[in-house]
Order: structure tokens, then sequence, then C-alpha cells
């Protein structure tokens, strides 16, 4: 004599299957549903139908690459920013929009599976410290110009002639 599956004699099959499509452990969702694991289990491998299952993977994928995709549009935006800020010489907003950059690089890698979700980045250099040099260098270079005393002009060291100052 055969035995009648528990889930689908159950009066909440849809949600069983609807938990077991999601990916909840097989043990988690007997427990909530009060039938055991190995029922859960040959219900997902007997009876639960594979579309549904091909349907929640490819809804996932989609849902992934949507994430991608902000995440990039994101990036893409952080770094006009930057262009811009480059561009108009404001520098903590250049630095600021890097960072953005940088974090953007990042979570892509983790999206796409170049970098483990609970991996620290590793490089030959300590980004975070050169930022945090390139800062210092902007601060410290930006001095109250002799002529007014409520403009700033930027000093750049090393890249035209000592003494000069730039941005008058």
């Amino acid at each position: 004599m055969t035995q009648t599956c528990k889930v689908c004699s159950h009066r909440d099959r849809h949600a069983i299957e609807q938990d077991i499509v999601s990916g909840q452990p097989l043990r988690a969702i007997g427990r909530r549903w009060k039938i055991s694991k190995d029922s859960v289990r040959r219900h997902r491998d007997a009876h639960l139908p594979k579309a549904v299952i091909e349907a929640h993977e490819v809804a996932e994928g989609e849902r992934g690459s949507q994430l991608l995709q902000r995440t990039r549009d994101h990036q893409a935006r952080a770094m006009r920013i930057y262009q811009d800020a480059e561009a108009a010489g404001d520098h903590r907003v250049a630095i600021g929009a890097l960072r953005e950059v940088r974090s953007g690089y990042e979570l892509e890698a983790r999206l796409t599976g170049e970098l483990a979700a609970n991996a620290q980045p590793t490089a030959k250099f300590d980004v975070g410290a050169v930022l945090s040099q390139l800062e210092a260098m902007t601060m410290r270079d930006i001095t109250p110009s002799p002529n007014s005393p409520t403009k700033l002009s930027i000093m750049a060291p090393n890249l035209d002639k000592p003494g000069e100052n730039h941005g008058e």
C-alpha cells in the first residue's frame, strides 16, 4: 500500500512549497509545518513541479541582474561626480566620489562571485590609507591667498614651479 504524501494532503501545501522553493532548510520547513523533513524532501523530489523551481531560479537571476545593473549605474554616476569634481578642483568631493566608486567595485565583485560575501578585499596597498593621505595632502595644500583673505588658493607641490600660487 502506498503512503499519501503528507505535503500534498496538507491544507497549507502552497505555503510549504513556497518555503521549499525559497531555499529554506528542509528541517526548518518540517518543524514549521509539523511534518518530517523526510516528507518535505520526498515531496520536493517527487511532486514539486520542476517548472515552479525553474521559475523561482529565473526570478532570482533577474533580481540579481537588476541589482547588479543598479550597482553599475551608481558607479557610473559616482565616476561622473568624481570627474566633475576633479575638473572643478574640488578635491573633497572627488575623494568622496572615488570612495563610492571603490565600494561599487567591491559590491559588484561580491554580486558576481568574484569576491566571497564574507571576504575582505586585499590589495598590495591599503586604498583607505592612500585616500586618507590624499585627503591630508589636499587639506595641507589649501592655504589662504596672500592677495585676498576671503579666497583660498591651492598649492600643487611638484607640479609647477615652486612657490607659484594657483587658483587666483
